[in-house]
């Protein structure tokens, strides 16, 4: 443990020196969260069981240590959400021609701990509707998501959620539909019933790395929706720096979180959900 710390001081010491104070700041802070603790102390674990020459604890350790590592890695976890998003990188739907109704998919708000209605880490999508419908881009939403009542017995469909801040944002309540569906696959059924094989031009506003399987699920059920991405999780196109390269090195919470979104939606491709 002495040794690696003498590394991590000399590590952050020549971060400082060679590229600039706040780099070194920061790579700090993302040793100290807890992915970065955790690879830290697995690191130790390999380094400890080959030194005891005990090589069935130093592979032991190696899967869960290299699983971590790639998987924390931000450029790995942005090439993984780049196969998603990158057909629909060039696509400005502010930019689009009108449509009949648009469709927000539920999933860009939750429920504070204040019983507040607000966006979440998605929330996005929300906005996104609210901007398109006043640029007169469409002349109806559909808001879907009815919540898990095993999960959540006392709480507010998304559906629900979303309309109340399309409202707050200035969209009349004339303009909203709300259907439900606990998931997109039965979002997408419902959807398939009310607006299947018509002439309506029709949207669909999700997030960039969920609309590969939404539009999935929608041509299985008659729908041919365009797509209108929000919520993107890769960052713009641009060459790297020396300071971003050591950053996205270092296993971080973010790209682990990145990582799970798109292994989660590779999930439900395969399951057919």
């Amino acid at each position: 443990m002495l040794r690696v710390a003498v590394v991590l001081l000399m590590l952050l010491a020549g971060t400082w020196a060679a590229i600039d104070r706040i780099v070194a700041e920061k790579l700090a802070t993302s040793l100290a969260m807890p992915t970065g603790l955790v690879w830290l102390l697995i690191s130790i674990s390999v380094l400890a069981a080959r030194r005891a020459r005990r090589r069935d604890l130093v592979l032991a350790a190696a899967i869960p240590w290299t699983a971590l590592t790639l998987l924390g890695n931000g450029m790995v976890a942005e090439a993984l959400a780049q196969t998603l998003e990158e057909p629909y990188r060039q696509i400005q739907p502010l930019e689009s021609d009108p449509f009949d109704a648009i469709i927000l998919l539920g999933g860009g708000t939750s429920i504070g701990s204040n019983q507040r209605i607000q966006g979440n880490s998605a929330g996005d999508r929300v906005l996104l509707t609210a901007q398109m419908f006043h640029a007169g881009l469409a002349k109806r939403i559909i808001c879907t998501g009815h919540r898990i009542v095993q999960l959540d017995p006392d709480g507010i469909n998304p559906a629900e959620q979303a309309r109340v801040i399309l409202k707050s944002l200035g969209v009349p309540a004339e303009s909203i539909e709300v259907l439900p569906g606990r998931n997109t696959s039965e979002e997408m059924h419902l959807l398939g019933e009310s607006y299947g094989n018509n002439d309506q031009q029709i949207g669909l506003i999700t997030s960039a790395w969920h609309l590969p399987r939404a539009l999935r699920l929608a041509k299985r059920n008659n729908l041919d929706p365009k797509p209108l991405p929000a919520d993107f999780i890769t960052d713009p196109v641009s060459d790297f720096t020396t300071g971003t390269l050591v950053l996205k090195c270092i296993p971080q919470d973010e790209a682990m979180w990145t990582a799970a979104r798109v292994l989660k939606e590779y999930l439900g491709i395969l399951a057919g959900r």
